[in-house]
């Protein structure tokens, strides 16, 4: 698996415990020196490169690892030009491979928490089919995740605005950590009911 901005390693690691043979590739060199510490109990199932989506000599580097699946996880929407980054991956990688991309979903959800993050846009499932599939992919599928979120994500960019309003106020950090030990598990319940229509994030599978 190529992961594309693998920050921290949190999902590195995941995917390393499953088996996984994983390029962790971000653009904040700092961020790969940290991830040197899975070499030692990983080290002939994981590499790191750096990757720039705005450098396609980086893009190249990283697909001529032949992955056969590359995920991303809530980073396609920091790219202003994301069609042009997800061609160039498509000509660089081999036939056949698989793409999994989370991003955040719905431009009505869009407010100052996104802009403090970077956020060119929010997506929602036409968007994301289209970004795809105009850079050449194909559509295996999509659908939204994490309704409640997204509920909770609305109301605190919409309405109840922090009176600093960023993305690490109290009370953005408050809410998190109210939904991580409260919310997390009735939010998947209702995914059965809300994933083709709304969610915080929306995912797209696809291949080459």
């Amino acid at each position: 698996i190529w992961e594309i901005g693998s920050g921290y390693g949190q999902y590195t690691e995941m995917l390393l415990n499953l088996g996984f043979n994983v390029l962790a590739s971000d653009i904040d060199q700092e961020m790969l020196r940290k991830l040197e510490r899975f070499k030692q109990k990983y080290s002939n199932d994981f590499s790191t490169k750096y990757v720039d989506l705005y450098k396609l000599e980086t893009v190249k580097d990283c697909a001529a690892w032949r992955p056969d699946t590359i995920l991303s996880l809530n980073v396609l929407e920091h790219i202003e030009e994301d069609r042009k980054c997800l061609k160039w991956i498509y000509e660089n990688v081999e036939p056949k491979t698989k793409i999994v991309f989370l991003v955040p979903a719905l431009q009505a959800l869009y407010g100052f928490m996104d802009k403090d993050a970077g956020h060119f846009r929010r997506y929602n499932r036409t968007l994301l089919k289209d970004t795809f599939t105009t850079a050449g992919w194909k559509v295996n599928k999509t659908f939204y995740m994490n309704p409640i979120g997204g509920f909770g994500w609305f109301v605190r960019n919409k309405i109840l605005i922090p009176k600093n309003p960023n993305i690490d106020s109290p009370e953005v950090n408050n809410d998190m950590l109210f939904f991580d030990k409260y919310l997390v598990e009735p939010s998947k319940f209702l995914e059965k009911l809300t994933h083709p229509f709304f969610g915080q994030s929306v995912v797209f599978v696809g291949e080459k």
